[in-house]
């Protein structure tokens, strides 16, 4: 059975809802495994033929996904400065050994 506009639209609020929990606890690797699943969703969501009006109902799962969305960017983009620092400084490193070899 094919998953409607409606199923597809909750399950990729809920990763998204899910996502963003496990961003604020750090579990960036898991955070990028479930991503891969979101994405997944969002592709067939797309895919979806809309046949019918968007309710109320679904506006708010809408409203909600695109919330979670922006705060996960936001945790995202912190790890993702701290991922260039760290690297940074092991760049660093590596030409500091290599210089005094």
């Amino acid at each position: 059975m094919a998953d409607t506009s409606e199923q597809l639209l909750r399950q990729y609020r809920d990763l998204g809802l899910a996502l963003l929990e496990l961003a604020r606890k750090e579990e960036w690797d898991t955070v990028f495994e479930q991503q891969l699943l979101r994405d997944d969703i969002y592709a067939r969501l797309t895919a979806t033929p809309r046949i019918m009006p968007v309710s109320g109902q679904m506006r708010a799962i809408v409203e909600e996904a695109l919330e979670a969305n922006q705060q996960l960017a936001v945790l995202l983009q912190g790890r993702r400065q701290e991922l260039q620092s760290l690297l940074g400084n092991v760049s660093t490193q590596l030409k500091l050994s290599s210089a005094y070899r």
